[in-house]
């Protein structure tokens, strides 16, 4: 069946929202995509909710907006993150863009192909000024070949690699 799908205006959506505070909501997490296509609606809905954290891949201008964390997806270091994403000077891109920027957590989704990054990232990253670093394992899908995925053993060795960075890195 043919479906014709349609995006909300940028007014229908602070419409929509602003209901949703009205009923007590005061955190949203942009996410899907890339968030910061939509600049002006961005723009608007971060003047009117309370916290809001945006998902991005950092390959847009990062500008600073009231009550907003930015969440910037690494995929590793440099060759790593850039053969991954499929496309060079990526990494140092978004490197020079969120600089000193303590409203920039990173977040590393680990999979097997980049399994050794987090100490590499740590080290990197440590006294780059941004607000910190968060790591998570891949959500294995019926889809995608198994050899994509960690198993139970290889995790709990990123995990107790982890552990040990925390307590050189901090929290």
């Amino acid at each position: 069946a043919d479906r014709k799908e349609t995006e909300l205006t940028d007014d229908q959506w602070v419409e929509t929202v602003k209901k949703f505070i009205k009923k007590g909501i005061i955190h949203c997490t942009y996410v899907g995509g890339e968030p910061l296509l939509r600049k002006s609606l961005i723009e608007k809905l971060t003047k009117i909710i309370p916290i809001n954290w945006i998902v991005t891949n950092g390959t847009i201008p990062i500008h600073r907006l009231k009550n907003t964390s930015f969440i910037v997806s690494l995929d590793g270091t440099e060759e790593v993150h850039d053969s991954i994403r499929g496309r060079s000077g990526l990494y140092s891109t978004i490197r020079e863009q969120i600089r000193n920027r303590n409203d920039v957590i990173t977040n590393t989704t680990i999979f097997r192909i980049n399994k050794g990054e987090p100490k590499k990232l740590l080290e990197e990253w440590a006294n780059t000024g941004i607000r910190g670093m968060t790591f998570n394992f891949a959500t294995p899908m019926r889809t995608a070949s198994k050899d994509f995925y960690l198993n139970d053993t290889e995790k709990n060795e990123v995990i107790n690699e982890l552990l040990g960075l925390k307590k050189k890195y901090g929290a």
